[in-house]
């Protein structure tokens, strides 16, 4: 068991140890960007934006699914009724509806900007 003391001291050390390791890869980082062309840069920024967008999507699928099923499950069997069925189909709907007017708002907004 770790006292109070001893805890904070690691916790400082492995802060510290963090940050110093994240100024090696900003360094290699800077150093890798020099010795890439300007298209090669271009590519694999697309190339995250798309990892970015994907992992954002799975995730929001995620939370869809939980909260979808929170809401119309409330007896899980080994069969969804038709009740549950058409209660996800809505909520799943209803989520993704809302998160288009969200979407579209949004990059209406930075269009104006």
């Amino acid at each position: 068991r770790l006292s109070s003391s001893s805890a904070s001291s690691s916790s400082s050390q492995s802060s510290s140890q963090s940050s110093s390791g994240s100024a090696q890869g900003e360094g290699a980082a800077a150093a890798m960007a020099h010795s890439v062309s300007p298209e090669q840069q271009a590519q694999l920024l697309q190339q995250v934006r798309g990892e970015v967008q994907a992992a954002a999507l799975q995730e929001l699928f995620t939370k869809i699914s939980e909260k979808c099923f929170t809401k119309c499950i409330t007896k899980p069997g080994s069969e969804l009724s038709g009740s549950q069925q058409k209660c996800l189909a809505m909520c799943m709907d209803r989520y993704t509806d809302t998160m288009s007017v969200v979407s579209q708002t949004m990059v209406k907004r930075g269009q104006q900007q």
